[in-house]
């Protein structure tokens, strides 16, 4: 968590001139390069799968804390995903 480096933006959508915009937009980007709890042969897989900064952009919701615990599922999700080993195939009789 104290890895994640946010970022805050005004969401899209409608709004005018004068119009009260909150910071509700939520970026959330991981140094998968130097993020700690992992060995060097899950970093080399998360680097190789997912590139040497994981980027999350949430605005699905109009509350900034919402959007921010979406980003923290999202980077769980990529990141199991991004581990998972797909055990080999044995090829099978027709």
């Amino acid at each position: 968590m104290d890895e994640v480096v946010w970022r805050f933006d005004p969401s899209g959508g409608p709004g005018g001139q004068h119009s009260n915009r909150s910071n509700t937009r939520v970026e959330a980007a991981l140094d998968l390069g130097t993020v700690g709890g992992i060995d060097d042969e899950e970093r080399e897989r998360l680097v190789a799968r997912l590139g040497p900064i994981l980027r999350v952009v949430v605005d699905s919701s109009r509350s900034q804390t919402r959007n921010r615990s979406g980003a923290l599922d999202e980077i769980e999700k990529r990141l199991r995903a991004a581990l998972l080993v797909e055990p080999e195939r044995r090829p099978t009789r027709p």
